[in-house]
């Protein structure tokens, strides 16, 4: 949970907090200076010397103008944005630090009856109180710290090589200074390493302009090039039968249509299809086949559908509801799609949370239970209990929104959804859980069994149990199913798609792409790629490589983040970049290229 995650208001009332705690030394220093000057007599403990009372004063000023207002810069430079709780820890502890030195002044000479401790004593206690605040923040922050340490120091282990080069086990578990086009990984369930074998990091990346020299990376045959720019941030894209591209731009609430030229590498139409939606992402069209009746758009509570005529750029009346009520809040995106024989509407509902906390059974004996307890129960105050009901679950439909019911569960995000429209499978592009550690639990491609359990909140990755609900279901150890595809923890994975032309080589045929949009609770960055996952007839071999690579500058900052990914009508692949708002296109050229 980050502080940007809660509302305006709880953001105020916490930076109105912090800026009292950081005031109330700020001002106790001044208020010494002022004494000073005007030349008001400080009463000192009468056990004290002249030169012990200076030494005090001029220890506060330090705290009070020095050290203070440069721990707050780095704080806010280095660790932005905080994460809720860092943020709470840190104005509890500078109010205790503000008090408790009030009722020391209080007890060595503001009071008539004042005992008044030895100069030593008082010193030696200012400064072990004041590192303990220093250190308690700072050990907060540490996988900020430790993440820009092992950035800038180069912990990573070099690949020699870009032309399908496998890495297996704790090889896979690499960083962007290794990604290029071809790195295949591979990363089996055994290969999971313990709980907090690593710290949770906090590091959020910086998003800047596409730097003059930078350039995206494909294989060696293929072309990259800039097909669109200047879009609201467009996330999931979806390809008419007639090849006008459809984009979910959820901030603007609206859906914008693209037409290509005959030669597919030109935007000659560009249209707002429809405005005044919720968080709209998932974008599916009713029948499946050449000539679709129906634009079906699921906003973040709700199914609409519009009306459709092959070729139209603008919506010709008002949406229907289909699915008048979906959970709310947390993991805000819903993909929707239809099965092949157009029967089943599947609507993917994400988890209203990270790990369930809000069902953490009280546990003293667990420091770790114990404290995500209480932080819970601390939230349920601030902004609300959140429940779980029709959460991380695929929900499936008839097309006329009935008939609801859970299709699989266990599933933490399933942010992209896809057929295989080679056996009509369902499958799942989704988001594993953050605070584990930096290379647990992986995220992951998956074929989506009816009446499945992946995991979430219980187990991850199989019967891995999350320790934040060791012994709570013991029942459903043996029933978890292992994901087909396992990828980089925190990668987030979004949207994916099957590749069925016609124009790229022949063994792209079955396999499926997937955009990365990057990691931020990992100390070593990932993601932030569009990858290909090795699927052949419907089976996938576990294995995946990266595509196209690229978009990050250095170990803080990228200039892109994948997150719509279609095959348009000639056979090209187009993604997203939610980033700086554009859309890419990747065609197969010929050997010659790279």
């Amino acid at each position: 949970m980050r502080l940007i995650d809660f509302s305006p208001s709880i953001q105020l009332i916490l930076f109105g907090l912090l800026a009292v705690a950081l005031v109330l030394p700020l001002i106790r220093a001044s208020v010494f200076i002022y004494r000073q000057k005007v030349g008001i007599p400080t009463i000192y403990p009468k056990n004290w010397s002249v030169a012990q009372c200076r030494a005090l004063t001029w220890f506060r000023l330090l705290i009070g103008f020095g050290l203070i207002p440069l721990w707050g810069s780095l704080l806010s430079i280095v660790h932005w944005p905080f994460k809720f709780w860092d943020l709470f820890y840190f104005i509890v502890l500078l109010l205790i630090t503000s008090v408790w030195i009030r009722l020391i002044d209080r007890r060595n000479w503001d009071s008539p009856r004042a005992k008044p401790r030895s100069f030593l004593w008082t010193m030696t206690f200012l400064a072990l109180w004041w590192g303990v605040v220093f250190t308690a923040t700072e050990w907060m922050f540490a996988p900020s710290i430790l993440a820009r340490i092992s950035n800038r120091t180069g912990v990573q282990t070099p690949v020699v090589g870009s032309s399908n080069a496998l890495l297996e086990g704790t090889a896979a578990y690499d960083d962007w200074h290794t990604d290029a086009p071809g790195i295949r990984r591979y990363i089996r369930d055994s290969d999971l390493p313990a709980p907090y074998a690593s710290s949770s990091a906090e590091n959020v990346v910086l998003i800047v302009a596409k730097p003059a020299d930078a350039k995206l990376s494909v294989p060696s045959g293929f072309t990259v090039k800039l097909l669109a720019s200047g879009l609201s941030q467009p996330r999931l894209l979806r390809v008419a039968p007639n090849g006008d591209i459809f984009i979910a731009e959820s901030a603007a609430g609206q859906i914008r249509v693209l037409r290509l030229s005959d030669a597919g590498d030109e935007v000659i139409a560009n249209e707002t299809f429809a405005s005044g939606l919720r968080l709209p992402f998932g974008i599916a069209f009713y029948p499946t086949a050449n000539d679709p009746q129906w634009v079906y758009v699921a906003n973040t509570d709700s199914v609409v559908r519009f009306r459709y005529r092959s070729g139209e750029l603008r919506a010709g009346a008002e949406p229907e509801m289909v699915v008048p009520s979906l959970p709310q809040g947390g993991h805000w995106t819903r993909d929707i799609a239809f099965s092949l024989d157009n029967t089943k509407m599947f609507v993917s509902v994400g988890s209203a949370s990270n790990d369930a906390e809000s069902i953490i059974a009280f546990n003293i004996a667990s420091p770790r239970r114990l404290l995500a307890f209480i932080r819970q129960k601390v939230s349920n105050v601030l902004v609300g209990s959140s429940d779980e009901i029709d959460r991380a679950d695929v929900l499936v439909f008839r097309p006329n929104g009935e008939g609801r019911r859970i299709y699989a569960g266990g599933i933490r995000n399933c942010v992209g959804m896809a057929i295989n429209p080679t056996t009509g499978d369902l499958w799942c592009s989704t988001n594993e859980r953050d605070g584990l550690g930096d290379d647990l639990p992986p995220d992951y491609l998956t074929r989506v069994s009816e009446g499945g359990f992946y995991g979430w909140p219980w187990y991850y990755i199989g019967a891995h149990e999350d320790p934040l609900h060791a012994g709570a279901r013991p029942d459903l150890k043996n029933k978890v199913i292992i994901p087909d595809i396992l990828l980089q923890p925190h990668s987030a994975s979004l949207q994916m798609v099957f590749y069925s032309g016609a124009q790229f080589p022949a063994e792209y045929t079955g396999n499926a792409f997937a955009a990365q949009h990057g990691s931020w609770n990992r100390a070593r960055r990932t993601g932030y790629t569009i990858i290909r996952a090795i699927v052949k007839d419907g089976v996938a071999s576990g294995e995946y490589e990266d595509f196209v690579t690229g978009f990050v500058v250095d170990d803080e900052r990228v200039w892109g983040r994948p997150a719509g990914i279609a095959q348009a009508r000639d056979g090209s692949l187009l993604f997203s970049d939610d980033a700086n708002g554009t859309i890419w296109r990747v065609s197969y050229v010929g050997q010659s290229a790279h």
